[in-house]
């Protein structure tokens, strides 16, 4: 599942408990679009849940931002976060690399 909706389609918690519970099984949910697009206390329930349907997720966006460092998402293993950066590469903004990264996350 790819989630990449701007400002202009959002619906707080479009991907919720009932999107996810209703997804393939082994599924990753990768969320570029907007952070409150995605229920995080219901993607946290499915990727700690066992036997739950989802695999994974990467997430570079979040409902607050940055993430608080106490967050949960931080200590599940099968979640890869980024501050809100993916759009950034070294041919679209050249300085960007210079810069941050230090709070990316690979699990």
């Amino acid at each position: 599942c790819l989630c990449t909706a701007g400002v202009w389609l959002l619906i707080r918690g479009l991907v919720g408990a009932e999107a996810l519970s209703a997804s393939k099984e082994g599924q990753v949910l990768i969320n570029l679009g907007r952070g409150p697009l995605v229920d995080e206390a219901a993607l946290l329930q499915a990727l700690s849940s066992p036997g739950g349907r989802l695999r994974g997720a990467a997430l570079d966006v979040f409902d607050r931002e940055p993430l608080p460092p106490d967050h949960p998402l931080w200590s599940l293993p099968n979640v890869l976060l980024s501050p809100h950066n993916a759009v950034r590469t070294t041919s679209t903004h050249p300085l960007t690399h210079h810069t941050g990264g230090s709070s990316s996350r690979r699990r």
